[in-house]
């Protein structure tokens, strides 16, 4: 059965940045991860009580991932900001890998 994620990075969890991924996803099954309630970290920052790893992990697993953040052109959400340019992996200290 394929898997859909929705990652949300509105701090709103029901705003409209949810909604409108409902109305483009009604009909399918997917699973909602809002990034509000995560602590983040910044590519390469080491951030004390970082979850990147601790929820974030379905994603790999997925068949769809949808991205969605608040309307504010041109730029995504900070905390979007701060997802995307995270491996998806973990990767071991002193390797280096690639996609």
């Amino acid at each position: 059965m394929a898997k859909t994620i929705f990652i949300n990075s509105s701090p709103n969890r029901g705003g409209n940045t949810a909604k409108l991924a409902a109305a483009l996803l009604a009909g399918r099954d997917y699973e909602t991860i809002d990034l509000c309630d995560y602590v983040i970290g910044g590519h390469r920052q080491t951030l004390p009580g970082d979850q990147y790893g601790a929820g974030l992990g379905p994603a790999p697993g997925a068949d769809t991932v949808g991205l969605g953040s608040p309307g504010h052109p041109p730029n995504p959400s900070g905390p979007l900001r701060r997802f995307i340019p995270r491996p998806h992996v973990p990767v071991e200290r002193g390797r280096v890998s690639r996609r």
